[in-house]
């Protein structure tokens, strides 16, 4: 084992920075008796391998927080119902959705998060073709509120849409909207 820079045995024997030492080596070349020689050779290894622990601690540490990031923001709590992910769009009329209030959007599945600040989030089909398999992604917009109509701006691969929305129902757990406008103008 190598005796590092930073160790007590270092400080004390500044002279044994950096070699490579086995019991042998203290009982032989540092002229110590066997019982001194066995203390220090055991205090260096209980230093070394607490380093090497400390290392694996921190290592496994910081790959514990990064896994355990979320890949969408988290919405704070409020007390307006629309704030929040909603997902799982059914279709109940020519115009009229219901959507399911989550947690976070689904990957690969359309959905939108109304945050507050009137920040929009839709995930959406990230480019022309719909032909399965179909990649998914997120384009970013605003939205007012002005009674029951929601209006919204937001990106999309070709441009930017502009969505009017009519607030059917709303609860902690669905939405119900009628769709009155949506116009699509692209980039040019």
């Amino acid at each position: 084992m190598t005796i590092g820079k930073s160790s007590t045995l270092a400080k004390r024997n500044p002279q044994l920075v950096g070699e490579k030492v086995s019991l042998s080596t203290f009982y032989f070349q540092k002229g110590c008796n066997e019982k001194q020689c066995r203390y220090i050779y055991n205090n260096i290894q209980t230093l070394n391998s607490m380093n090497a622990l400390n290392k694996l601690i921190i290592l496994l540490s910081i790959a514990a927080l990064i896994s355990c990031e979320k890949s969408d923001e988290q919405i704070v709590a409020d007390s307006d119902p629309l704030i929040g992910y909603w997902i799982n769009p059914v279709a109940t009329g020519d115009t009229t959705w219901k959507f399911e209030k989550a947690d976070s959007l689904k990957e690969n599945n359309f959905g939108f998060a109304l945050k507050s600040g009137k920040s929009f989030v839709e995930r959406k089909i990230a480019g022309w073709c719909a032909t399965p398999p179909v990649a998914y992604d997120n384009f970013n917009g605003t939205w007012t509120k002005h009674g029951s109509v929601i209006n919204i701006t937001v990106d999309y691969w070709g441009g930017v849409a502009d969505y009017q929305w009519k607030i059917i129902s709303i609860d902690n757990k669905s939405l119900v909207i009628s769709k009155l406008k949506e116009e699509y103008h692209s980039k040019e």
